[in-house]
């Protein structure tokens, strides 16, 4: 049987009642024995004597009570102990050291007859990371223009244009123009070459429109009037187209590269004792403006190709 059961059993309502049995059966011995003649002394003597045993029994009771929180307590701390002597010693390290606080820093350079002067602290010095520098991707040079491959590509669409429209501009100074459109069409076998011109003179006295049209050999001029009249062929439809289109031939050619695909051509045109500049579309080759300066004084003209090769609408029949 544990100590537990038996507090139990003795704190219990059986532990209880029997201790005061006990009692009662002591006391009344006691008492009977004094009403017998024994005489005060003697009842006296025996409630002492029944009182006792009842103390005894409170007194065990009281100890066993407080013995099992005790041995709990000290339960506890044997655990607690033993928990702390197991758990191993940590130890705590820093390499970087403390900097004292002056209260501190003055205690520590006052001498001390007892000890030696405390040794200075050991500075751990850690040489920065340094991360390599990424190497830069490898460039891939840009192709240079080629020139050359221009020009040849300029002839190559001059040689092969059949129709379209171009605006040419004459400044003859002094506030006399020449605009005209030209449409033209090549023919191709079954349709003959076709030609239609209007051109606006714009001078002091004014302005006056014209419009001359060409099919095959024949030619048809209006103005003012709201008839067409017949006129002679000056030249064939494709020798007037050439009058207008970039006429590159053998020269000499200097070619510049500019920016928005721009490339603008340079020579000198010896049967027109002109000054050419072509401005082209650097990846197609296809003209778009050319300027043209007489060297001897003469008129500037100005060609702008609207629609290079591109469909054309120009009468089949005769007005």
């Amino acid at each position: 049987m544990t100590l537990d059961r038996i507090v139990a059993t003795i704190s219990g309502p059986w532990g209880i009642g029997l201790t005061l049995g006990l009692i009662a059966l002591l006391i009344g011995r006691e008492v009977a024995g004094s009403m017998a003649g024994r005489g005060a002394k003697r009842w006296r003597r025996g409630l002492s004597l029944g009182i006792a045993p009842l103390f005894a029994v409170f007194a065990v009771v009281v100890t066993l009570r407080l013995l099992g929180p005790i041995q709990a307590v000290l339960g506890a701390a044997s655990d607690t102990t033993a928990t702390i002597a197991s758990a191993p010693p940590t130890a705590t390290a820093s390499a970087t050291p403390t900097t004292p606080t002056p209260a501190q820093a003055a205690a520590s350079m006052a001498p001390t007859a007892t000890s030696a002067a405390p040794a200075p602290p050991t500075l751990t010095v850690t040489a920065p990371s340094i991360t390599p520098r990424a190497t830069p991707a490898a460039i891939t040079p840009v192709a240079t223009p080629n020139g050359d491959a221009l020009v040849a590509l300029v002839r190559a669409e001059q040689a092969g244009v059949r129709r379209g429209t171009a605006e040419t501009t004459v400044d003859y100074g002094g506030g006399n123009t020449a605009i005209s459109t030209v449409t033209f069409d090549l023919g191709d076998g079954q349709q003959p070459a076709r030609l239609l011109i209007t051109t606006t003179y714009q001078g002091a006295t004014g302005s006056r429109t014209i419009r001359r049209l060409t099919i095959g050999s024949q030619t048809w001029q209006r103005g003012a009037e709201a008839t067409w009249v017949r006129q002679a062929t000056p030249d064939d439809v494709q020798a007037q187209v050439a009058e207008v289109l970039p006429q590159l031939g053998t020269n000499a050619i200097t070619v510049a590269f500019l920016p928005a695909r721009v490339a603008t051509l340079r020579w000198y045109d010896a049967a027109r004792d002109a000054n050419i500049t072509l401005r082209v579309d650097a990846a197609t080759g296809v003209p778009q403006e050319e300027q043209r300066t007489i060297r001897a004084g003469g008129p500037m003209l100005t060609v702008r190709y609207r629609n290079w090769n591109g469909p054309v609408d120009i009468p089949n029949l005769a007005p």
